[in-house]
């Protein structure tokens, strides 16, 4: 069940991706950038400014995104997310700190940000640069589930499908009423 929710996640984000294949990479990097920026707003002061719903919405937009690049490369997003797990069960010890799990995440945008500015300039190993995508979008993806869970629920394959059938029920809607191609979250 749990492959097979990842599998069928993993194959609808293309049924909804509607922009230019000519520049995929810089679309998905920038709009993964873009979407955990509109998600860090809705964070503040420990807390969830907007809403625990409103949270959840914008890191399935980010979810999107990570399974779009996963598409991009090939790569499985449950292995991706199996992987990042390890990363969780090294840092199990450290204290979680919402602040702290935000400067992980963001940090991890600004390496996005320069594996697209090499990528676009086709100044990189094709394959060097999948590893650092890779590595890079594990820590993010481990990241992003701690800042809207916490710490110990990383762990719980629940929080991850919560996050594919709020952002499929979402987009789902936008394709039935022809919105899918808008602007923001209020269309």
């Amino acid at each position: 069940m749990l492959e097979e929710a990842f599998k069928d996640y993993q194959n609808f984000t293309p049924t909804t991706a509607h922009y230019s294949k000519d520049n995929e990479m810089s679309y998905l990097v920038v709009g993964l950038s873009g979407e955990f920026a509109e998600l860090e707003k809705k964070l503040s002061n420990g807390g969830l400014k907007h809403g625990l719903a409103a949270a959840k919405d914008e890191a399935g937009d980010c979810m999107w995104f990570i399974s779009q690049i996963c598409n991009y490369f090939q790569i499985s997003l449950l292995e991706m997310y199996q992987q990042a797990q390890l990363i969780t069960t090294y840092r199990e010890d450290t204290k979680f700190d919402l602040e702290v799990d935000k400067l992980y995440v963001i940090d991890v945008v600004i390496k996005l940000n320069s594996l697209y500015a090499k990528f676009k300039r086709a100044d990189y190993d094709l394959e060097v640069l999948q590893v650092r995508l890779y590595t890079d979008l594990k820590f993010f993806l481990e990241c992003l589930l701690r800042v809207v869970y916490g710490a110990p629920e990383i762990n719980n394959y629940e929080n991850v499908m919560e996050l594919f059938n709020i952002n499929k029920n979402k987009l789902t809607k936008r394709v039935r009423e022809g919105k899918i191609k808008g602007d923001g979250d209020n269309r």
